[in-house]
């Protein structure tokens, strides 16, 4: 998605997680990545990241935002009906 999303923005983004195992391991075995879901309310889109919220109060206060980097996004998909 190359448009810059607004604040409550309402989208549903598929990305890719880093993984630790921690401890010693034999040989370097490859690992994969987490493939997550995230759906919320965009706070913040730059060219760095995108910034998702559960919810939005109606004092503009965020709840669980998490901040995930372009870099590890795959795909942005808008959902229609539901911005804050």
């Amino acid at each position: 998605m190359s448009k810059q999303l607004k604040f409550g923005s309402s989208v549903r983004i598929t990305w890719y997680d880093s993984r630790i195992r921690g401890g010693w391991r034999q040989g370097m075995s490859p690992n994969e990545l987490g493939r997550v879901r995230s759906i919320g309310y965009v706070t913040e889109d730059n060219p760095k990241f995108i910034t998702l919220t559960t919810s939005i109060s109606k004092d503009m206060d965020v709840l669980d935002p998490i901040t995930i980097p372009k870099g590890a996004i795959v795909l942005v998909e808008r959902i229609e009906g539901f911005d804050r």
